[in-house]
């Protein structure tokens, strides 16, 4: 990672390609912290393990290409609510398909445009904090869904259910166990989707419903 402001995203950036890898480096490092890693296991490892904001990932990679790996990205609790940025030279519309279908979040064709890549990211950010507003008062919102990860969504809900739950006194690790995840996980998951504390969280869950 590089040295910048702590409170700068952290983008976790996929290349096997070291001239492509070394060049956005070089451009996102000032604005940005920055992990890198050079195919989708290698990334899919960084982002089970370091407090990762988004992804952005090239498609033809060795070991894992970039499908798989936002497949494996999306797919789990951990870290389907990351955003997934594609860079790719394959421009077939069924390519771009597959991507979406499989949760890419946005596409940038090679060679690509500095600041479009940076507007891309910017609106990413921007996203993030609707994201925020909305897991934080979701009981209050109509079950409209269709623009966020189902797997967040049933994520919410259970930890919902367990505020909501007058007889359970559980710890913070008693609610990892419930939800198959590390207490580590849980905290860097809630504190993404919310912006608060689990403790935070629940107390206004509580006092929502109320």
């Amino acid at each position: 990672a590089t040295t910048v402001d702590s409170s700068e995203p952290t983008i976790l950036l996929v290349e096997d390609n070291k001239r492509v890898r070394d060049y956005l480096k070089e451009l996102l490092s000032n604005q940005y912290h920055l992990h890198l890693a050079h195919n989708g296991k290698k990334g899919l490892e960084i982002a089970n393990t370091k407090k990762i904001d988004f992804i952005i990932s090239d498609v033809m990679m060795p070991i894992m290409d970039g499908f798989e790996f936002c497949k494996q990205i999306k797919n789990q609790v951990e870290t389907s609510h990351l955003p997934f940025i594609m860079i790719t030279a394959k421009v077939e519309i069924n390519d771009k398909l597959k991507g979406y279908q499989l949760g890419v979040d946005a596409y940038l064709n090679k060679p690509f445009n500095n600041q479009e890549l940076l507007a891309i990211i910017e609106n990413l950010i921007k996203k993030r904090e609707q994201q925020i507003n909305y897991y934080s008062k979701l009981l209050k919102l109509p079950d409209n869904t269709t623009n966020y990860n189902q797997l967040d969504i049933d994520f919410i809900n259970k930890l919902q259910q367990i505020a909501l739950n007058k007889d359970l006194k559980l710890s913070a690790d008693d609610i990892s166990k419930k939800l198959f995840t590390s207490r580590t996980q849980l905290h860097r998951k809630i504190k993404v989707l919310t912006g608060m504390s689990i403790t935070e969280y629940f107390n206004q869950i509580r006092v929502e419903k109320a």
